[in-house]
């Protein structure tokens, strides 16, 4: 036997292509997987489906009545609908990063919405979707990405490092890290100096920011620490 699903959704979240070749960013990481009490009541509602379907498409179907016909019909389409409506829910387990590093399992109630509305409320995940509160990664923040002694930090390293530290928060996106520094730029929280395609150097502060890619070759100041 292979091992238990539980095993082999951690095993995803911890390495990238083999078990030797460990997952650098596993805080961005979620792995939603069906619980074995979900797989088996999806089983039972596929096998309730098939086994109308066996019979509207039996050679018997023709000798049965209208309204025998019409029912037969009527259970296949709603057992159709709770098969589907099975599957959907048996994925009730997402597995994630906590802040101590270790996999924590929660379940989750899908209902009427999609997946990703349904992650999103829950709090245990600390999932940002626009942006975060810049001033909550800066020195002594709530987060501990922008190192203490630093008076600026480049911006793909806060991207990197909200990947890597499972004590921060999970981003959808490097996006929310970019809205995250505009806003505190145009609040004149932070500065930010951008390095342009022909290396000349743009400051931006109380304003917004009109360097293409910005992201990619830029560093957050402090203000009043700026050189």
């Amino acid at each position: 036997m292979g091992d238990p699903p539980l095993a082999k959704a951690q095993e995803f979240l911890r390495t990238h292509s083999s078990p030797a070749d460990v997952r650098t960013y596993q805080n961005i990481v979620l792995v939603v997987t069906p619980s074995v009490t979900g797989l088996h009541q999806a089983e039972q509602q596929i096998a309730e489906w098939l086994a109308w379907e066996e019979i509207e498409n039996s050679s018997q179907f023709k000798d049965l009545d209208s309204f025998q016909q019409k029912t037969v019909r009527e259970r296949k389409r709603q057992s159709l609908k709770d098969a589907q409506t099975a599957v959907k829910n048996a994925y009730e387990l997402v597995l994630y990063l906590e802040k101590d590093g270790s996999i924590q399992s929660k379940k989750i109630t899908l209902g009427a919405q999609s997946l990703f509305a349904t992650l999103m409320q829950e709090s245990a995940l600390r999932l940002f979707r626009e942006q975060i509160d810049a001033e909550a990664m800066m020195p002594n923040g709530l987060y501990p990405v922008w190192p203490a002694s630093d008076s600026h930090i480049r911006v793909a390293d806060l991207v990197s490092a909200i990947g890597r530290d499972p004590r921060l928060p999970k981003l959808l996106s490097g996006r929310t890290v970019l809205n995250t520094i505009e806003d505190a730029v145009r609040r004149g929280v932070l500065a930010v100096r951008c390095v342009r395609t022909d290396q000349s150097e743009a400051w931006f502060w109380r304003s917004g920011i009109d360097v293409t890619d910005w992201g990619k070759n830029a560093e957050a100041w402090l203000p009043g620490q700026q050189h």
